[in-house]
């Protein structure tokens, strides 16, 4: 994990994927488009004063009213300031999803990509902590957020939109079972969960919740039932990877066991 620290031209690549996280967000809020930083970066600007690890992608939460605004080739127009000498290709192939990659990947070990999630706004106050949103099946909910203000990208402190701690908990155990089995995650998703359960608000009732709700209304398992398994998913993970967890944690997963 830490081979990357001796390779600057990694840590540039990485200051300026969060370059450009910032500058989107800049550019597109013109368009009243909400931009998020989710998954690796989202839990470095939460957790960490400096990058903890390598991240060979960026991945972004776009978040509007009118969906059909939001296409590969604005995010490409808005981009092109952003970033020198670098030309990106657009892998899209779903309508809810812009995948761009740099146009000479192949050249390269660890080839640079945007992973774009594009979701439709309900309501959004910005004095309150959270973003109402609509799946493309039509369900309602809702996405906590922290305000996170950050040099991790070296130049003034910026404003970055993330997902909370508990909820960014949440989605890589729901996520486990399509990227992993038997619970044998990724090194990078081991590292992330060591710094998002250390966190000062990590609160596991609160990512049995987020992770209930999603069984609940994604697929129609009834809320006993879910919370069961939400709280089992954790279990599992914990007794798999007792190395993620810090001492009090199992502690307390010890307690609700009984």
């Amino acid at each position: 994990m830490q081979d990357f620290l001796a390779k600057q031209h990694l840590k540039d690549r990485m200051i300026s994927d969060l370059r450009i996280a910032e500058g989107l967000s800049r550019k597109l809020s013109t368009e009243d488009v909400v931009t998020i930083v989710d998954s690796g970066y989202a839990v470095e600007l939460l957790c960490s004063k400096k990058f903890s690890r390598f991240h060979h992608d960026l991945d972004l939460i776009l978040i509007c009213k009118d969906t059909s605004i939001l296409s590969d080739k604005l995010v490409l127009d808005s981009m092109s300031s952003l970033v020198d000498n670098i030309c990106w290709i657009s892998l899209n192939t779903a309508p809810t999803w812009i995948w761009l990659r740099e146009l000479e990947y192949k050249q390269k070990e660890t080839p640079r990509q945007i992973n774009i999630k594009i979701i439709k706004l309900k309501e959004y106050d910005r004095s309150l902590s959270e973003i109402e949103v609509i799946s493309t099946n039509g369900q309602e909910y809702r996405i906590p957020l922290v305000t996170v203000n950050s040099n991790l990208h070296g130049s003034k402190v910026s404003e970055f939109l993330v997902p909370d701690v508990n909820w960014q908990c949440a989605t890589k155990l729901r996520l486990m079972e399509y990227y992993t089995k038997d619970y044998q995650i990724r090194e990078s998703d081991k590292h992330d969960f060591t710094f998002l359960l250390k966190h000062s608000n990590f609160h596991i009732d609160k990512v049995v919740e987020y992770l209930a709700d999603y069984y609940n209304k994604k697929r129609s398992i009834a809320s006993t039932t879910a919370h069961s398994k939400a709280l089992g998913t954790f279990l599992s993970l914990l007794k798999k990877h007792p190395s993620i967890s810090p001492k009090n944690l199992k502690i307390l997963i010890s307690k609700t066991e009984k």
